[in-house]
Order: structure tokens, then sequence, then C-alpha cells
């Protein structure tokens, strides 16, 4: 028997395909000279490694059962085609800019640990909690690409180069259309069910990190992403994700990115001089 919110997933499946593609930036490298900012290198070759995880996050998806939907399914063949994409835009972008070092967010030692770690629990409860574990990659994914999608804004506003603006403008907007369709399902699996929404407030609560956290850690976050802390407004839109997730079904006052910001407040006084 087909649920409710199977249904919202169809239609919303409809409404992304509509508008996927990927994204267009290979061109806009030719006969094009690079210029020294290390920074900014550093910068966006992190990003690149940090949308390089998308590659293992098909593991996950498939250990915790939600592929088993074929809304889902067809959604992540796109999703993981587009971000792709991202990565390699986001390479070119840091070797625009110098030779930032590429973090593979797939690598060995990172893959090994997850499987230690996190596919057995994810494999145990998409058996017996299909719902739930749905609830939470829908919801885990509306705040990722949130965060996504407000940090190329900010980036594309922080850079003078107009193909580099066009380029983070494009993997912005593919973000913001992720974004919806999580948030939508979210809302759909979550409506009407308390306990599938204490699960994914414990969930969140317990498992949520700023995408790149795992990766480079907390200090090292914060320094290589003091380009944008100190120059747009972005940790203003930071601190709406909390609103924004707590306004979904049985979220409310749910605190995800303030506690993260305030765990880097040393760190980020003294990299960019903004009060938390």
């Amino acid at each position: 028997m087909q649920h409710s919110y199977e249904d919202v997933l169809n239609e919303n499946l409809g409404t992304f395909l509509r508008g996927w593609g990927p994204v267009s930036w290979n061109s806009q490298f030719e006969d094009i000279e690079g210029i020294d900012n290390a920074p900014l290198a550093q910068m966006f070759s992190s990003l690149a490694g940090i949308e390089d995880v998308s590659f293992y996050m098909q593991v996950k998806i498939r250990h915790s059962g939600v592929s088993r939907l074929n809304a889902i399914k067809e959604f992540n063949a796109i999703w993981l085609a587009e971000e792709s994409e991202h990565v390699r835009a986001l390479s070119a972008i840091g070797e625009y800019y110098g030779s930032g070092q590429l973090l593979r967010g797939h690598s060995e030692s990172y893959l090994a640990r997850q499987r230690v770690t996190s596919l057995p629990l994810l494999n145990l409860l998409g058996r017996t909690y299909p719902k739930g574990m749905l609830a939470a990659y829908l919801t885990m994914g509306s705040v990722q690409e949130y965060v996504a999608l407000s940090s190329y804004n900010a980036a594309s506003k922080l850079v003078d180069e107009s193909f580099v603006k066009d380029i983070l403008g494009q993997i912005a907007r593919q973000e913001g259309r992720h974004m919806r369709f999580y948030r939508a399902g979210a809302e759909a699996v979550l409506k009407d069910d308390p306990r599938c929404q204490r699960f994914v407030r414990l969930v969140m609560e317990k498992n949520w990190r700023a995408p790149g956290v795992d990766l480079l850690g907390c200090e090292r976050w914060v320094q290589t992403f003091s380009p944008l802390l100190m120059g747009t407004d972005l940790i203003e839109r930071y601190t709406r994700l909390d609103e924004l997730c707590g306004s979904l079904p049985g979220l409310s006052g749910i605190e995800l990115m303030k506690p993260f910001l305030m765990r880097c407040e040393t760190t980020l006084q003294k990299q960019s001089s903004i009060p938390i």
C-alpha cells in the first residue's frame, strides 16, 4: 500500500526533473590566466572536497534503505550527477586562484572509519524503522542543502570575477532545487507522526554537523572558510537554519547551527572578529 507521503515524493520528483542539468563551467576557463590568491584557492578546493563526499553518501543511502523508494532512487541518481559536476567546477575555480589542496571526501581512510562507525547502524535502522530513516534523510538533506546554497551565494558576493560569480550562482540554484525536494518530502513524512518527529529530532541533535566539519575538523573548517565568515553576511544566514529546521512538523525549538557556532566561537573571533 502506497503511503500519502510517497505521492508527495513522486510529485516532487516530477517538478525536480523539469529543471535538472549539469552546471555549465568548462568553457568559461578557456584562455584565462589564473591569479594568485591562496585563501580563495584553499577555500574552493576544500568546497570541492566537501562536495566529493556525495559519492560516499550513495553508500550510506543504500545502507539506510531509503533508496528502495523509486522517487528517492531517481532523485539520487541525478543529485549525484549534479554534485559530481560541482566537484569539477569548484576544483577548476580553486586552480584558477592558485594551488589549493583538494581534499577527497571519499578517501579510503574516511570510508574505513565510516564503515565501522555508521554503516551497520544505518542498516539496522533502515530495516527496523524505514519511515523514520526516510524522514531523517530528508530532514538532514534539507538542512545541508540550505548551508550549501547559503555558502555559494555568499562566495559569489566575495569574488570579483564575473565568470566565477556565474558558476557559483548556478551551483547555488541547483542546491536550492535539491533543498526544496528534501524539504517538501520531510514535511510530508513528518506530518501527523509524533514518533517519527521525536526520532528525527534525536537524529538531528545527535548527528548533525555543518558540511565539511567531519572532513576538516572545526578549527580548520573555520580557518578555511574565514574569507566567507569575514567578508560576507554568511553567519547571519547560517543562524536562520535553526528557524527553518524548527518550522518542520514536530521540530519546533530545535537548535543545530547555534551550538555549532558557539563551539567554534573562539576560532571564529580570532579569524573574523564577528561576535556570535
